[in-house]
């Protein structure tokens, strides 16, 4: 075969011609031969620098809008300067005269008002430090109070769990505390919970145990106590009751039973959460606080 440069120019030209010819009449061949000549990168060069003038388009847009709201922003910021520094002036001139006339007149009397201000400041140091004091010793003893009434409810819930529960369970009574711990203990040897899962479960208030008769079955309670519910007790019985089921491998129904009303806002989240709250009232606690009425609310 004779190689290309051996050829005469006359031939080596019409060759070109008839590659031309071919490459132009066959749009996939032209594709194909630029893109083997060029490279993706070439190619695309159009497309890329229109995207970067369109950038550049809208960085010069905005910087031109910012500059604009500049000016306006130092103008503005000019005037409202030149007006202060004039109220200033004047401020400062009237100032002049007042201080000249309270030098001349009213010495005496600064001197009076400083003694009685000292005299003053120390008297309500001593007011401040002894409410200060008073405060904390009511919030000791409403705290000391509030704990023990709690505890003393959460008692009585136990302890009459029956009745608490009766609206919705028959014969309800608290489920052996040794049964529950052995399991909770196999649950933790064997990582079906962790450490604080663990714990937590061990603070439910009540474990139960009664006939539902919505579901014609024996079912198991998880409860939380307090007097006032509020989202917390709602989330803490719903975590429990999960961990008590995740643990025991059996159903555990959330119940938070409360002795003051609670609103319906607290009673839409419970439902939310598959929690049943439970009014409970101990005649012992009104008694006892009379000044106390029920609240509507839940969140105290």
């Amino acid at each position: 075969m004779t190689a290309d440069n051996d050829l005469p120019a006359a031939s080596r030209d019409s060759t070109a011609r008839r590659l031309l010819a071919e490459i132009n009449a066959d749009p996939e061949l032209r594709r194909q031969v630029r893109q083997d000549l060029l490279g993706e990168e070439i190619l695309n060069l159009p497309a890329q620098l229109a995207q970067l003038a369109a950038v550049v388009e809208r960085l010069a847009n905005a910087i031109e809008g910012l500059r604009y709201e500049f000016y306006e922003f130092r103008d503005a910021t000019n005037t409202r300067l030149d007006n202060l520094e004039t109220r200033v002036e004047r401020l400062e001139g009237k100032f002049d005269q007042l201080d000249a006339k309270v030098d001349s007149g009213f010495a005496r009397l600064d001197a009076r008002m400083d003694t009685l201000d000292a005299r003053i400041d120390a008297l309500d140091a001593k007011v401040d430090s002894g409410f200060a004091r008073l405060d904390a010793r009511v919030n000791r003893l409403d705290g000391w109070v509030g704990e023990r009434r709690g505890r003393e409810y959460e008692q009585r819930c136990r302890e009459t769990v029956s009745f608490a529960l009766s609206r919705y369970l028959r014969r309800a009574k608290l489920v052996e505390p040794e049964k529950i711990a052995d399991q909770l203990s196999d649950a933790f040897e064997y990582d079906i919970i962790d450490h604080s899962q663990y714990y937590d479960a061990t603070m439910t208030d009540i474990i139960a145990q009664g006939y539902c008769r919505r579901l014609q079955s024996m079912v198991l309670v998880a409860a939380e106590v307090s007097i006032r519910l509020n989202r917390r007790d709602v989330d803490r019985a719903r975590e429990r009751a999960d961990i008590l089921a995740k643990a025991t491998g059996q159903t555990f129904t959330a119940y938070c039973i409360g002795h003051r009303n609670w609103s319906d806002e607290l009673e839409n989240y419970a439902q939310e959460k598959a929690v049943t709250l439970v009014h409970y009232t101990w005649d012992v606690l009104t008694e006892a606080f009379p000044d106390e009425p029920d609240e509507a609310t839940a969140d105290g």
